[in-house]
């Protein structure tokens, strides 16, 4: 990688994967992993879902595609458990199973009952615009219109699209950490065992498997683009 380049960290949440789509800039469909190749359709399941956005603003481009996993935090998981438990039945084993089944039930109450919790992961539909420093996400002082647009094209790198499909949803979810430069991955690294031990897992309730790498800026990941199993960029 060349000089300079920026990395992303990311929780890798134990969960189950989702695709969202958005037409017009609204929710139009989310589907399940499914076999890898044909998805189960669960767009009531995720309407649910507090953390996923169902309509995006003027200014990004009307057709979507937001990709994430569905968890269920533990205190939520301890809450149903303790249900279960004043009427006799057997509590929850598995965190992970249980948000997954979760999506598949019909009865979208129920689904709603259970509160899930999505991490987006990546934004398709999402480019830099060539020429264009993006502004800071998290400047306050900058106008959303201004952060996203230029010419009808947006100007988010990928840190900055999954911060402000956050801010969206207007929940609580662990920033990307970018990391300038891979003189400092290690200490990024090492540090990150102590976000996942005491914010993602103990502070946040979220269940990880480790952390992500990524490439965070578009010109770098199309440079390298994708593998037969993984993109060459994470």
């Amino acid at each position: 990688h060349p000089e300079g380049t920026t990395y992303t960290l990311e929780p890798k949440v134990d969960g189950g994967s989702l695709s969202v789509h958005y037409v017009d800039r609204k929710l139009s469909m989310a589907l399940t992993r499914g076999d890898g190749t044909n998805g189960e359709d669960v767009t009531q399941a995720a309407l649910t879902i507090a953390d996923i956005p169902k309509t995006l603003p003027i200014g990004l481009p009307p057709t979507l595609n937001i990709r994430g996993e569905v968890f269920i935090t533990m205190s939520q998981f301890n809450r149903l458990n303790d249900e279960l438990a004043r009427v006799g039945r057997d509590p929850y084993k598995n965190r992970r199973n249980l948000a997954n089944g979760s999506m598949k039930l019909k009865d979208v109450r129920e689904v709603a009952h259970r509160k899930l919790s999505f991490m987006p992961w990546q934004i398709l539909g999402i480019e830099s615009a060539p020429g264009f420093l993006s502004p800071d996400a998290e400047d306050p002082n900058i106008p959303e219109s201004v952060k996203l647009t230029t010419m009808g094209r947006t100007g988010l790198e990928h840190s900055q699209a999954l911060e402000f499909v956050h801010r969206l949803a207007h929940t609580r979810q662990p920033q990307c950490w970018r990391v300038y430069d891979k003189k400092h991955l290690a200490a990024a690294i090492e540090h990150n065992r102590v976000l996942r031990a005491e914010l993602w897992e103990k502070g946040m309730g979220m269940e990880t498997h480790g952390i992500f790498i990524k490439l965070d800026a578009t010109e770098h990941r199309r440079a390298l683009g994708l593998g037969t199993k993984s993109p060459r960029w994470a």
